[in-house]
């Protein structure tokens, strides 16, 4: 299973000594684009977007979702936390809450009016 994973991947592996259940798990996760590079939060603690369960309105919550709401791949980023169903963090400027609302609206079919 190991042989069929790029090099980065087994660096990741390797340094976290992860077990074959954590393998699985990490197969089966989509990386982020180049996006990710250009984020306004990629030189920042990324701690700073998981804050503590029930501390959705926190100053840590503001001050990241305020970081988000200026970034320029914003719209790369909240999409991807949608496609991958991430349930943990702030992302695209959104919790996890916001994101289903959003993923839900982006799903209501489009409504053209008569004129």
């Amino acid at each position: 299973m190991r042989e069929d994973l790029p090099k980065d991947y087994l660096d990741i592996i390797d340094e976290y000594e992860a077990t074959d259940d954590e393998l699985e798990v990490r197969l089966t996760w989509n990386p982020p684009g180049d996006w990710v590079a250009e984020a306004s939060c990629a030189e920042v603690d990324p701690e700073r977007w998981y804050p503590e369960q029930g501390t959705g309105n926190s100053n840590a919550s503001r001050w990241a979702i305020a970081i988000c709401r200026m970034c320029p791949v914003r719209k790369e980023c909240l999409d991807y936390a949608i496609e991958v169903d991430d349930r943990w963090g702030l992302w695209g400027g959104m919790n996890f809450h916001e994101r289903q609302a959003e993923k839900a609206r982006r799903k209501l079919p489009v409504v053209e009016l008569a004129a």
